[in-house]
């Protein structure tokens, strides 16, 4: 992926790109649902963000923001603008608690019910998978989207 990002101005090395700046944001945002679905998973109620941060909560909602500003500077692929909204969204959010809601947010767009608001602040179990913690390396959940793009524009 890092030869196709590195080998020119084209609309596929700037997916590649874009790729691998939104793999970092990818990968410390499933820390962040690791740790959340983990604390949520010995509550019976709903429960707010301080109720559920611990180390591993607060130190995956900052990397999130961190990675975040990487991605919401630059413009994505077609198709690929909620990753723009949750990188900025995440980019500008204060605190852990902005951070888990931004992420969150994103998810109920994207009509995933891993971890669901319950009015203000509050959160609990969804429908999910197991919350395992990601693979640091790139794991090609955007090169797909990638071949896509080189292919719609070999079409036109």
């Amino acid at each position: 992926m890092r030869v196709v990002a590195e080998s020119g101005d084209d609309p596929l090395a700037e997916a590649a790109e874009y790729a691998l700046r939104f793999d970092s944001l990818r990968i410390s945002s499933q820390r962040l649902f690791t740790a959340l679905g983990t604390a949520l998973g010995s509550k019976t109620d709903p429960a707010t963000v301080a109720e559920l941060a611990d180390d591993r909560v607060g130190e995956a909602a900052q990397s999130v923001g961190d990675h975040a500003a990487a991605v919401a500077e630059v413009d994505p692929p077609p198709g690929l603008d909620a990753i723009r909204l949750l990188a900025r969204d995440c980019a500008v959010a204060r605190d852990t608690e902005a951070t888990v809601e931004a992420v969150v947010a994103h998810h109920r767009r994207e009509q995933r019910g891993w971890v669901i608001p319950e009015g203000r602040g509050r959160y609990r179990l969804g429908q999910h998978g197991p919350f395992d913690e990601p693979a640091d390396e790139f794991n090609g959940y955007t090169l797909g989207r990638a071949l896509v793009l080189h292919r719609d524009l070999d079409a036109t």
